[in-house]
């Protein structure tokens, strides 16, 4: 007999979310899926969630993959970097990662 449960969101957020800048207007975060046992389904994506902290607003940005480069942004400024996987709903975001983008030449 074959038991199966429901899906439900993950249990526990991304692992080891990292960010790397690039120029002084991109960087990439990366980032692991949750633990197997906390997944609770199928990872269906992955939603970043980047909060400007010079300009206090926040964009949100949706991916399947488990890195992401975000381009157009403003130079040498603070960026705090949350990620969350999604199954049937979103699990829990990481802890943020602070990344500030590379000085103008």
């Amino acid at each position: 007999i074959d038991f199966r449960t429901k899906q439900k969101s993950p249990s526990s957020a991304p692992r080891e979310v990292s960010a790397q800048a690039i120029s002084s207007t991109s960087f990439t975060i990366t980032w692991l899926p949750p633990l197997e046992d906390d997944v609770n389904g199928i990872i269906t994506g992955y939603t970043v969630l980047i909060y400007e902290v010079d300009t206090n607003t926040t964009n949100t940005y949706n991916t399947t993959y488990a890195n992401i480069t975000l381009s157009s942004l403003h130079p040498y400024y603070s960026y705090q970097c949350y990620v969350a996987a999604i199954t049937v709903a979103a699990g829990p975001f990481s802890d943020p990662v602070i990344i500030k983008t590379l000085q103008t030449a």
